[in-house]
């Protein structure tokens, strides 16, 4: 049979409109349904004729949302994805650029999994929500006149109430309450580390708009315990939906990010609008939640919780502590990045770039956060260290001076600031490279183990110990190959009133000399509290604290073998 060719423009003309049209297909939402949970609620539908590249928005609103009433509704969910309730957690492609791709598994939720191929979004109430509230959810090629009632926007409001979310527990746990009174510990791990490719987090959680770029972003942790009480590893990873073309890191390049354990980008969803976006430190609140969490779950004592870390973990456990030392006691963090700056490590390159994923785009010192400073300024260490008002978490690291993923140069400025701003901290460092953790001497591993501090006891912080190597000015060929500073000293029976603070000090270890003297700074004061240009006695001796309020006693001699007793108390 001949076709003419007037009959093939007409095929070729009606082809063309199907493509356009279909480009341009909204997306088919039905069967919206909502529950509420702890304080949230959740959303879910199912999605059909999906068009690539649509993403779905979320409306709320105390009045049910028809095509009339769009307008007076208010967004509470954006950017999300098709598919949504698929849970990327289960599939290899969020972490990996070339993996293959499994969407097979939905989040379970009260022991209920969810169908992969329909949409989910968790909305947390706040105060300002109404008691009974309406939803609707729209692709994000649509328009008010496709609203359906009883399709696509509830027709009746689900009545809602503030109240704290609660993770949703996926297997074994802990049991409730068993920790009163006992420590927490959070751990971090490195970059590219907590992908549980096996399944084993026993908890989910759906963030709420502090925990993420946008709210109800899915987090998980593993909880645990031992005799000393509970132990949380949670996952830094962040979904994004896209891949972060802009690094030249291809662990960037899958759908989710590692946040440095800090945040992202406020607009990171987007390339563009991602130029025009502050970076936000989402990681951090997720962080807070989990030792609020767990403290009234389990009963943990808030003046034992710790944070440790390696790697990417070390670095995010001092800025983490470093920035709310109302929360942890003590930080031990091995091979961190102390600073972020464009001083060349050992291969010629800065560690700037390690940034470039949570900033969205290159990261440079125009790269601002929502507290008014840019991003290296706030994830600076070094900077901290001198000019924080106030006590720091104690602090015991390590590092090698070959790492070559963390510039040994940046180091030394933060050794330095430590000791010159009396902050309480043990260092070790060697010669080796980023594995140099596993070789890291037992009595500096468990230091913790063998003197316990707590936010509500004072310690004393050293400075200027007459044993301490010297780490350098940051060149691999100044210094000590393996050196450390404060390492070996110890102390007990401490004794604290209104007017008295007093202290038993003791060195032990081999690496050390028989006498030692160092400066002594007592740090975390609860009941002896100095005031500035007080005039003390210090076993006897009369000396003026300074004009901020502290004392350092100068010229402590310490005998190994032997405790030396410090007494300073009121005239």
């Amino acid at each position: 049979m001949n076709i003419s060719k007037y009959t093939k423009r007409l095929i070729a003309c009606c082809t063309l409109w199907f493509t356009c049209t279909s480009l341009h297909a909204v997306p088919h939402v039905t069967g919206l349904a909502a529950k509420m949970r702890s304080g949230q609620v959740i959303l879910t539908w199912d999605e059909d004729s999906t068009v690539e590249g649509i993403t779905y928005q979320v409306f709320a609103s105390p009045h049910p949302i028809t095509p009339e009433k769009l307008e007076n509704a208010y967004k509470v969910g954006q950017h999300i994805e098709a598919g949504s309730a698929c849970d990327w957690w289960q599939n290899p492609a969020s972490f990996q650029a070339d993996a293959p791709s499994d969407r097979s598994h939905g989040f379970i939720i009260d022991g209920i999994e969810l169908d992969p191929a329909s949409g989910l979004f968790v909305h947390t109430v706040t105060p300002k929500d109404p008691d009974e509230m309406y939803f609707a959810v729209l692709p994000s090629n649509a328009s008010a006149t496709h609203i359906q009632m009883g399709a696509n926007s509830l027709a009746t409001p689900i009545k809602t109430h503030v109240a704290p979310p609660q993770p949703i527990q996926l297997k074994a746990a802990p049991a409730s309450g068993s920790a009163s009174g006992k420590s927490l510990t959070l751990v971090l791990h490195g970059l590219g580390g907590g992908r549980d490719p096996h399944n084993t987090s026993n908890f989910l959680l759906f963030g709420d708009a502090r925990q993420g770029w946008r709210q109800g972003l899915a987090r998980k942790f593993t909880v645990t315990s031992n005799s000393e009480g509970i132990i949380i590893e949670p996952r830094d990873w962040m979904w994004i939906g896209r891949p972060l073309l802009h690094s030249k890191d291809p662990r960037d390049h899958a759908l989710a990010i590692n946040t440095w354990w800090y945040g992202c980008n406020d607009r990171i969803y987007d390339a563009k609008e991602a130029l025009n976006g502050v970076v936000v430190n989402y990681t951090e609140e997720h962080l807070l939640y989990l030792v609020r969490w767990a403290q009234k779950e389990y009963g943990t004592d808030p003046n034992k919780t710790h944070i440790k870390g390696l790697s990417m973990g070390g670095s995010g456990a001092i800025s983490m502590g470093f920035h709310h030392p109302e929360t942890f006691a003590t930080i031990f963090s091995s091979v961190p990045i102390v600073a972020y700056t464009k001083r060349a490590g050992i291969d010629g390159k800065s560690n700037l770039p390690l940034l470039n994923a949570l900033c969205g785009r290159t990261c440079d010192e125009t790269v601002m956060t929502n507290e008014g400073i840019s991003i290296i300024e706030r994830m600076n260490s070094e900077r901290i260290a001198r000019e924080h008002i106030g006590d720091l978490p104690f602090l015991v690291f390590s590092n090698g001076r070959n790492d070559r993923p963390i510039p040994w140069i940046n180091n030394p400025p933060f050794y330095h600031a430590l000791n010159e701003a009396k902050r309480g901290f043990v260092s070790y460092w060697n010669n080796g490279g980023h594995d140099m953790w596993k070789s890291v001497p037992d009595d500096v591993t468990n230091y913790y183990t063998s003197q316990p501090i707590q936010l509500n006891k004072s310690y004393p912080a050293f400075s200027n110990n007459s044993t301490n190597r010297k780490p350098g000015n940051g060149s691999r060929k100044d210094g000590d190959a393996t050196g450390w500073i404060n390492r070996g000293l110890y102390w007990s029976d401490v004794i604290e009133t209104a007017d008295r603070w007093q202290i038993s000090l003791h060195a032990r270890g081999d690496f050390l000399p028989s006498k030692l003297t160092l400066d002594l700074t007592p740090r975390n004061l609860q009941k002896f509290k100095i005031m500035p240009n007080e005039i003390l006695l210090v076993n006897g001796q009369q000396q003026q604290a300074s004009s901020t309020g502290t004392l350092t006693v100068n010229g402590v001699t310490i005998h190994k073998g032997a405790p030396t007793h410090l007494h300073i108390q009121r005239l």
